[in-house]
């Protein structure tokens, strides 16, 4: 989901109907969005929103010129911040750990909307985190079967009158047989091997099914769908893996519109508040990523034979009944002419 968002091209869209001086300011943020360096880290960062429910960036301004420039955003861990009951982030600081209010212009914060819910529980991670913690339980439960049943059961006999020391050495005896495939012990003592238990295997596994479950679910949660990250070769075709990746590009679509928003709002805006003051702030020119499909050549290249070949060819003689169209030249075509 992060990635994905690198990969579009973008631009700064005029408003509409733009007069001369809306398309000079519309140059001048053009200018100034190609120019930053970290573009892409800060896109990345905008993006870590998707997982936490925000992103808060901490501006860097600088002067270039006449102008003031927000030169590098860094991103700021979510510990740092809380949201107080009217959905307002709030940094905690040392002299306050209640939080208080992030300074005008000196912040980005990216909320990434899931739902219509309070702020604190948007973030994707909330839903996450009980299957991280599922599958972890089910892995951590199956080492330990694979450890105490992938070796046969041993089992040591001893007689009845066996002292207390005899008895510990036997146990040495029994546990260096598992570990070390060797062991010693007194005469008369006895040692059984018992076949290891049979009731899980490869095609049935509880541990296994739980966390290809859990995987499966967080690959729904985070992509919207299974096939373009986990095609298992027996449901997977490539008809529902095109229309899985209609799904995965819904969100993809989503995602950019919404950090989109965010740079207009609060990075183009504020760029041009400080340096345009009489800029119409309902007017500003946007940022826009291209989020159309590309165009399949191949399918438009063979579709033009075709719809040529379906075209009529009128008569010469209706031609010139109707339009009256004086002799020509033989050879001339008589639609040309």
């Amino acid at each position: 989901r992060k990635m994905s968002v690198l990969g579009l091209d973008w631009q700064i869209a005029e408003p509409p109907q733009a007069t001369d001086a809306e398309t000079r300011l519309a140059a001048e943020v053009r200018g100034y969005m190609q120019g930053l360096a970290d573009f892409d880290d800060m896109l990345l960062d905008m993006m870590d929103a998707v997982g936490h429910g925000f992103a808060a960036l901490e501006i860097t301004w600088q002067f270039s010129g006449s102008l003031q420039l927000p030169q590098s955003f860094k991103h700021t861990p979510q510990s740092w911040f809380r949201w107080d009951k009217h959905d307002n982030l709030l940094l905690k600081t040392p002299d306050n750990p209640m939080g208080e209010p992030l300074w005008s212009y000196g912040w980005v914060v990216h909320r990434h909307k899931m739902r219509s819910h309070q702020a604190a529980r948007n973030g994707l991670f909330r839903t996450l985190a009980w299957l991280y913690m599922f599958k972890h339980y089910s892995v951590h439960d199956f080492a330990e079967f694979l450890e105490l049943y992938g070796m046969p059961i041993r089992i040591g006999k001893y007689g009845a009158g066996a002292t207390k020391e005899e008895k510990n050495t036997l146990l040495r005896a029994v546990a260096e047989i598992g570990h070390n495939a060797a062991g010693i012990m007194p005469e008369g003592m006895e040692i059984e091997l018992h076949n290891a238990a049979s009731g899980t295997t490869a095609t049935s596994n509880p541990f296994l099914q739980m966390a290809d479950w859990c995987e499966k679910s967080a690959a729904r949660l985070i992509l919207g769908q299974t096939l373009t990250s986990g095609a298992d070769g027996k449901s997977s075709t490539n008809a529902l893996g095109n229309i899985h990746n209609e799904v995965r590009r819904d969100l993809l679509v989503s995602d950019a519109k919404q950090v989109a928003q965010t740079i207009t709002s609060q990075i183009i805006g504020p760029f041009l508040q400080i340096n345009y003051p009489n800029a119409d702030p309902n007017r500003v020119p946007k940022f826009e990523f291209d989020t159309r499909d590309p165009e399949d050549i191949a399918v438009f290249a063979d579709a033009i034979p075709k719809l040529v070949d379906v075209g009529v060819q009128i008569p010469e003689s209706w031609v010139r009944d109707k339009l009256v169209i004086p002799d020509v030249q033989e050879g001339e075509g008589v639609l040309a002419r």
